[in-house]
């Protein structure tokens, strides 16, 4: 299917409509009552990994109060009106089978692999190519297979799209992560107290909820006690009391407090408000091992490709900020791990690798709702299908 991306801001109530009425709307509905019962850093954690759920509950909000949506509406709705769009031509192109996966795909509870496949597929339509989702229309014994195919003049190239969450490989997970911090704040705010809580962990943190509220319980009653170390499980936790309470910390400010290092796999929050200030450094001793996780996903993906035409491998690494590029494509990073597997003979039918992060996305409006961000390419030098690189 060919397809233009340029959306109106007239067009967008309608889309949006056809959107909510074809994926059920009750679903949504139920979904945002869910959401209601969460706060804190897990609930902006929800909405991350749902990036629908907040843009439909502002429109619902001004559907109710009558207001016109294209007057009022925010980037993030004017973002998810062009996604419906693009998603609604989907669905009513591709075949049955194809409708019910994608739909069904819709309603789990983490978009971002799947909207990573949509943005890709919107590059490509914008650049005048015509794409075929085989992967949608694909029924469940025909097995594992690539997104979609790309057509241009008479080039047919073939197409993977590959979401490696923050969480890939890491010791500390990010949802882990803002649970223990929400458990920690719950049970000190409205304390008057002003603390920083440093914790060493030695393996990884782990999801455990009710294992969160014990530690939190038992940093109550250390602080509670003035104490400046507290005891949890093999957990190595210091507390030391800040002199005033901190008001709008800034990330500055931060830096003056803690002594931070990325590299030692470290992760910091804190919490200010009325009197209580409340900051909390968590550690691992042990490394992170992102690069194998994105490395044996890749090579996993081999098989997924005809191997009859070009493939491109899309890999978008979630949490990369713009000026870790430079690294990541340094002899040491990404570039050491494409270039192993560029090296398989088994992926010769592999053309490019890029490798790309929802960070620095820039929103613009223009008959049309754009996502710009770094894209960091490798070329297969022994590559058997010899394509302009520039198709891609």
């Amino acid at each position: 299917m060919k397809l233009s991306v340029c959306l109106y801001d007239k067009q967008y109530q309608k889309e949006i409509e056809i959107f909510l009425s074809t994926t059920d709307r009750t679903h949504w509905t139920k979904r945002l009552k869910e959401l209601e019962d969460y706060n804190g850093l897990y609930k902006k954690f929800l909405t991350t990994r749902n990036p629908f759920l907040e843009p439909i509950k502002e429109y619902c909000d001004l559907k109710s109060k009558g207001l016109v949506i294209r007057n009022k509406c925010s980037d993030k709705l004017r973002l998810f009106a062009g996604r419906a769009y693009i998603i609604n031509r989907i669905i009513h192109n591709i075949n049955d089978v194809g409708k019910r996966q994608l739909i069904s795909r819709l309603k789990d509870n983490d978009l971002r692999s799947l909207l990573f496949e949509i943005s890709t597929a919107t590059h490509f339509f914008r650049n005048d190519f015509d794409v075929n989702f085989v992967e949608y229309e694909r029924s469940d014994n025909e097995g594992r297979t690539f997104d979609f195919v790309i057509e241009k003049n008479s080039i047919k190239a073939e197409v993977e799209c590959k979401w490696k969450s923050i969480n890939a490989g890491r010791k500390i997970t990010q949802d882990g992560f803002y649970n223990l911090v929400d458990n920690i704040v719950k049970q000190l705010k409205g304390k008057k107290i002003s603390c920083l809580f440093e914790i060493k962990i030695p393996q990884k943190l782990g999801k455990n909820l009710t294992e969160f509220t014990d530690m939190a319980l038992a940093l109550k009653s250390a602080v509670e006690l003035k104490q400046t170390e507290a005891v949890f499980s093999d957990f190595e936790i210091n507390i030391k009391y800040l002199p005033v309470v901190i008001k709008n910390i800034s990330e500055e400010k931060l830096k003056t407090i803690v002594k931070f290092d990325r590299t030692r796999n470290q992760h910091v929050a804190s919490y200010s408000r009325g009197s209580s200030t409340i900051i909390i450094k968590i550690e691992c001793e042990k490394k992170d091992e992102v690069l194998n996780a994105i490395y044996a996903d890749l090579k996993d993906s081999l098989e997924q490709f005809s191997k009859k035409k070009a493939g491109l491998i899309a890999c978008n690494i979630e949490g990369v900020l713009g000026h870790q590029w430079k690294e990541l494509s340094s002899e040491s990073g990404l570039a050491e791990k494409t270039r192993k597997l560029f090296e398989k003979e088994t992926a010769v039918h592999i053309h490019t690798v890029v490798y790309t992060s929802e960070d620095g996305y820039e929103l613009k409006q223009e008959g049309v709702v754009e996502i710009r961000s770094i894209c960091l390419t490798f070329l297969n030098p022994k590559r058997k299908f010899k394509i302009d690189q520039r198709f891609f």
